[in-house]
């Protein structure tokens, strides 16, 4: 196959999600999303729609009020979608930590063991002070205390 890696161009709306998909958004992104919208017309309901799709758009939000949406050409309509979008995965996320604490703790009841994995874990330790990461399900691994688990739990159907 000719032995070269022929270069990919992306679409604007895509090369900026790749700009503002990340955890640190640092001045030189800044400058990278700038110079994209001074450079093509953004199709801003493709990034906040692409953003959705992917789950990252309270963090793509966030990052682009970094920009102050200065130059950005930005929409109020979609900026407001945005903003509710992030309000509403706050809820979302802040529900499904208080649903993490009731299982954990109706399980530690039950001489279970509980071990988040995956996405759960991530946010409990990771991202746990960072907003825009939100967990789409719950994963976890549950092992019976043997030592602690009296004959008749042991019989029970916890699940």
């Amino acid at each position: 196959m000719g032995g070269y890696i022929k270069e990919i161009s992306l679409i604007p709306e895509n090369e900026l999600l790749f700009i503002c998909a990340r955890k640190n958004f640092q001045p030189s992104h800044q400058k990278a999303v700038f110079e994209l919208c001074d450079k093509f017309e953004i199709k801003w309901d493709v990034v906040h729609l692409t953003a959705l799709q992917h789950q990252i758009a309270p963090l793509i939000y966030s990052h682009l009020l970094k920009c102050k949406n200065s130059g950005l050409g930005i929409a109020p309509e979609v900026l407001a979608k945005f903003r509710t979008n992030t309000i509403m995965l706050s809820l979302h996320k802040l529900k499904q930590e208080q649903d993490i604490v009731k299982i954990l703790s109706y399980f530690n009841g039950k001489s279970v063991d509980v071990m988040l994995i995956k996405g759960a874990a991530l946010s409990f330790t990771v991202y746990q002070d960072f907003s825009g990461y939100v967990v789409g399900d719950i994963d976890l691994i549950l092992k019976n205390r043997r030592e602690e688990v009296s004959e008749q739990e042991d019989k029970e159907d916890i699940v």
